[in-house]
């Protein structure tokens, strides 16, 4: 068979090639808009791609729908890593001088400030302009939550179905969970306002502990064993509000997404009931689930890598959205960091210590037979080669403001191990840790706080100022000036006082 076959002339060979290669542009033009979002606030950091295979076939299609879209909003993020401290109007002063208190101790993370809509324009721009502050961010998290809609339909809300709902949902604890969700941090490191600091919580970004699992976690007081967390299904049984929840948690939704994966648990499970999930060993040693409490997480600070632990986020992020996942037992958000690491199958990180207690009210029976009754506080997280060079590292409590440690001796609870159970409370007052070990403040965390309790003040020195409205400008000026210099001042004390402070090790 005799084929004739036509040269290309230069011109339709040109021709060819101009519309080769604009179809070329078309397809990595639309491969390119498949695999970004438009947005004019963020950049889009991703994870690891999922494939097909990994999605469960059974999974209700709008259940992976709403998961999806939780773990897209927890993943749209575009710094690495800051401190979120959310807020309300009563207490933006007390959050504005924690602020100042970090700064002394050389923190210089960027700042943001989630409240739900109930925090003055005023108050925002009085803080916005104060230098000594450094980088900080309001934002309205409640409208964020309102506007989320799940991915592929508009129609259908993620946490709430208007603001209104949002600002009844989320004025309260719960707005720390909405926080991690749209946080544009990576790596977070959320603190309440009311938290005193005696060891930069920063430097435990470079712990071993957080970094190998992206989180850590604090433990809270070994209490309320028929309460909370350990309240019974039915009044004379041993099964809890906690170990119902966990047993009916169904995790395939979310195992298309990624997590670190842990060792399957070697220890029997003492509570009478099947899990759907793989447990670790740290859940069935816990002491809310072998029902010694009712907590477990003192949440005053928490750190956590949306990055490295996303299906722990989904996790937490579904706790509040519109769904039947439901939110755990748990007192306030507490608890609910625990239970998302635990459900994600993955590894997750807890003080080496228990919580302890810092107070006035201190019976010295020796070591290990004292009690300490006052508020809450804790120890440095990370164990020390000598149990006494474990430092105090923070508490938490407006009480901050009211401590007079140079006046009147202020005690706290020294380092005891996380897994000591020391029985339970009995008729004994809750804040009352017994058979424990205390210390009086050094003459440095003395000076410290009382230094804190001064910028505390200055900052309420600026809102006097702003709210003058019987001054003229000038006057006005001169007053913030003055203010200002105070601040400065007070700051350079705390940070030379501060650079005696030894880190502890890692």
């Amino acid at each position: 068979m005799n084929l004739s076959v036509k040269r290309c002339t230069p011109r339709v060979f040109s021709v060819v090639l101009l519309v080769s290669l604009g179809l070329i542009a078309v397809y990595l033009d639309s491969r390119l808009a498949l695999n970004t979002l438009p947005t004019s606030k963020h950049i889009f950091h991703t994870v690891d791609r999922v494939t097909p295979q990994q999605v469960d076939p059974h999974v209700n299609p709008d259940k992976l729908a709403l998961v999806r879209t939780l773990n897209a909003i927890a993943q749209n993020t575009s710094q690495t890593r800051g401190i979120v401290i959310p807020v309300y109007e009563p207490i933006v002063k007390i959050a504005a001088s924690l602020i100042l208190e970090l700064r002394t101790m050389g923190v210089d993370d960027p700042i943001e400030m989630p409240h739900c809509g109930d925090v003055l324009p005023e108050s925002q721009k009085l803080f916005m302009q104060k230098s000594a502050l450094g980088s900080i961010r309001f934002y309205d998290v409640c409208e964020l939550a309102a506007a989320a809609t799940v991915e592929g339909n508009a129609t259908t809300k993620v946490f709430c179905e208007d603001v209104g709902a949002c600002h009844t949902k989320f004025r309260s604890f719960d707005i720390k969970v909405v926080s991690v969700v749209f946080s544009q941090f990576e790596e977070i490191m959320m603190v309440d306002a009311d938290t005193a600091f005696f060891v930069s919580p920063t430097v435990l970004w470079e712990s071993e502990k957080y970094k190998a699992t992206g989180t850590l976690l604090m433990n809270d007081r070994i209490a309320h064993e028929i309460y909370f967390m350990a309240e019974r299904v039915d009044a004379s049984g041993n099964v809890s509000f906690q170990h119902r929840y966990m047993s009916k948690f169904d995790p395939a939704p979310f195992r298309f997404i990624p997590t670190l994966e842990r060792e399957k648990a070697t220890l029997p499970n003492p509570a009478p009931v099947t899990l759907q999930f793989e447990p670790s060993d740290y859940l069935f040693n816990s002491h809310s689930w072998n029902l010694r409490t009712g907590h477990q997480v003192d949440s005053s600070i928490m750190f956590w890598n949306k990055k490295k632990q996303p299906r722990a986020t989904a996790i937490l992020a579904s706790f509040k959205a519109l769904s039947d996942v439901g939110s755990p037992p748990s007192y306030g958000d507490k608890e609910l960091y625990f239970y998302a690491a635990e459900l994600a199958e993955t590894q997750y990180s807890f003080s080496d210590h228990a919580i302890g207690a810092v107070g006035t009210e201190y019976e010295d029976h020796g070591e290990k037979n004292s009690t300490l009754c006052g508020d809450m506080a804790q120890v440095f997280p990370i164990k020390q080669a000598n149990e006494d060079d474990v430092p105090l590292f923070y508490l938490n409590s407006d009480r901050v403001l009211y401590f007079k440690p140079e006046v009147e001796p202020v005690y706290y609870m020294k380092a005891r191990m996380a897994d000591v159970y020391p029985g339970a409370f009995g008729e004994r007052r809750m804040e009352c840790p017994f058979d424990i070990t205390g210390a009086q403040f050094s003459n440095a965390e003395a000076r410290h706080l009382t230094g804190r309790q001064r910028l505390h003040d200055l900052v309420i020195e600026w809102e006097k100022i702003a709210q003058d409205s019987a001054s003229d400008l000038k006057t006005k000026e001169t007053r913030n000036a003055a203010a200002d210099g105070m601040v400065d001042g007070q700051m350079h004390e705390m940070r030379g006082a501060y650079r005696q402070v030894i880190t502890p090790n890692l």
